[in-house]
């Protein structure tokens, strides 16, 4: 089993530029990657004063997003 683990800067309060940053990643892997491990809260960062307006509490941003990637 092959595992990557991306660290990244999280930009905090800038989900678009941290899916960018991520896409970016999943682009350079190997096709034989099993598991792809991000960083804590990679998509929002700890601005816990902001998570209610950058949350995507239901996933209909992230989810689809991390399902196109990993379907390469």
């Amino acid at each position: 089993m092959k595992i990557a683990l991306y660290q990244m800067h999280v930009i905090p309060g800038k989900p678009e530029e941290n899916m960018q940053k991520i896409s970016q990643w999943f682009d350079q892997l190997s096709e034989e990657i099993d598991i792809a491990v991000l960083p804590e809260m990679w998509n929002t960062s700890y601005r816990l004063s902001d998570l209610n307006q950058l949350a995507d509490e239901e996933g209909n941003v992230i989810i689809p997003f991390l399902k196109r990637k990993l379907k390469r």
